[in-house]
Parts: C-alpha cells; structure tokens; sequence
C-alpha cells in the first residue's frame, strides 16, 4: 500500500489509494469522528421520522399563515443546525488529513461552509427565477412549449453552474491542506489552476459519484421504503381509513435513518479521500510543469495511525 500525497496518479490510482488509506485507518477515523457522527445521523433520523411528518400535518392544518411561519421557523433552525453539525464532522475529517487540531480548522471549514451555502443559495434563486420566467410572457395559459422552454433553460444553467464550479474541488481542499490559504483563494489562483484541471476533476467526481450513488440508493432503500409506507398510510388516514402501521413503526423509521445516515457519513469521508488525493495529482503535476519541488506536509500515515 502507497499513500503517498504528492504524486501523479491515475484516476483508478486516487480511488485506489484513498480507499486503502480509509480501510487501513477505519478504527482511528470512527474512534476520531462518531460525535459528529452521531450528531448528523441523529439530526437525519429526527427530520425523517419526527419533524417532517409534522410539517405535512402542519401545512395542511386550518390557520396556514400560522403554520408556514412555524415551518418556516422549523426549517431555519434545522438548516443552522445542519451547517454546525456538517462543519464539526468534516472538520474532523480535515484534521486527521492535514495534522491540524479541530480548533483551528473549525473556523476555516465553516467560512468555507457558510460561503458555498450563501452561493447555493443565490443559485437557487437564479434558477428557480429563470425558470419562472419563459411563463410570464403573455396572458395565454400554459403550453408545453413553455415547459419545455423553462426546463431547457434550467438545465443549461445547471450545467454551466455545475462547470464553474468544479475547478473549486481543487481549490477547496488546496484551502483546507495549505493554511496560508485565505478564503479568497479558493476562487483565486488556486481556482483557475483547478480549471487547468477541469477534466480530470470532471472525471474522477463522476466516477466518485456513481460508486457513492449506487451505495446510497442501496444504503438508504430501507428508509425510502419505510417512509413510502408512512405516506400511504397518512394519505389512508385522511380518507378515514384506521392506521395499518404497527405502534413501533415510528421507532423503527427513526433506527433505520439513523444507521443509514451514519454508514453514509464514511461513505463521504472515502469520498473526501479521494479529493484529497486528486489536490496531490494536480499539485505533484503542476510542480512538475514548474521544476519545482511540491511542498509536502506530514505523510497521511503519520495523521493515521492505524490501530491493530
């Protein structure tokens, strides 16, 4: 096994050495991060099985100005707590990559969060105004060349989005490793040489992606069946029929969320490996171009010790 950072690898190379890395090192990773762990998955296992069928129940109650303020209300706190959690879980995740303590990366993860979620949130309001906008046009109903329109522009702004910011792959992690990084460079120097990059960033996420996206949909099954389950019976119940679901289903929604978002969070962090490694790829190849030796910090074996 090779885990050496700063070096040029292929593609399979990265996922290879990140998930010998991750497997060799999975008792030291859980022992370092099950309180965030635990904090995430019990946020996950709350929202499913406690606070979103409250939110149906209240939006469709008889005071609806009432209840989109209080589900308004909900949603703002959970996102708050979300963020915290998140932030606190990846930067344990980034303190056991660059040797760092939770102090000082704490702080930096969370700018870093707060800043994607504040352009997320732009983004959000770009499209969905842009997808409004070819049905605004005229006083005719309708048409499906309106849909068609509005979902032609959307998709395109999707992908043009989605390009711009893949170069931040690079970046990002650039910023988490190397401490001299400010905020600002992630869309600075850093950001074009990710662009330099753009397809082999484009590649190896939708490789990581697909692997993560078949482990999810397998992870996550029992959940999505048993909240399929809730909502036919809901939807039963509100035609007067009695509940059909058994006194402890909401316990066994709640343990099923729970453990699946728990696996899912080691999930990321290989994931994450495999980023840290591709940085290594570009920064070893840049270094390359340049004649110039890659600054390399403490090798990840020296952050993870395995433990036997």
């Amino acid at each position: 096994m090779e885990t050496e950072l700063y070096k040029v690898r292929s593609l399979a190379r990265c996922t290879q050495a990140a998930y010998d890395l991750f497997s060799t090192n999975l008792k030291n990773i859980i022992r370092k991060s099950w309180q965030p762990v635990t904090a995430i998955a019990l946020l996950n296992a709350i929202l499913v099985s406690l606070v979103y069928p409250w939110l149906l129940h209240t939006l469709t109650a008889t005071h609806v100005g009432t209840a989109l303020w209080e589900a308004g209300a909900t949603m703002i706190i959970l996102l708050i707590f979300s963020i915290l959690s998140l932030t606190w879980f990846n930067a344990t995740i980034i303190c056991l990559l660059n040797g760092q303590s939770l102090a000082t990366n704490f702080p930096r993860v969370l700018r870093l969060v707060l800043t994607m979620t504040g352009i997320g949130l732009v983004i959000g309001v770009i499209i969905a105004l842009l997808s409004i906008f070819p049905m605004m046009g005229g006083a005719t109903a309708l048409t499906t060349q309106k849909i068609i329109i509005s979902a032609a522009i959307t998709l395109s702004t999707c992908i043009v989005i989605y390009a711009c910011l893949l170069p931040t792959v690079y970046s990002s992690m650039k910023y988490y490793m190397e401490l001299d990084q400010r905020l600002r460079d992630v869309f600075g120097k850093p950001y074009r040489t990710g662009w330099r990059f753009w397809g082999f960033l484009f590649v190896i996420i939708l490789l990581t992606g697909i692997i993560c996206g078949i482990i999810y949909v397998v992870l996550m099954m029992p959940g999505f069946v048993l909240q399929a389950a809730s909502r036919y019976n809901e939807s039963g119940v509100d035609l007067g029929d009695p509940s059909s679901l058994p006194a402890y289903f909401a316990v066994l929604l709640f343990l099923a969320t729970f453990i699946s978002a728990a696996i899912w969070c080691y999930v990321m962090v290989w994931a994450e490996m495999v980023v840290y490694y591709a940085y290594g790829h570009i920064e070893a190849q840049t270094a390359a171009k340049s004649q110039q030796p890659a600054v390399i910090p403490d090798s990840p074996t020296d952050n993870f010790p395995p433990i036997e």
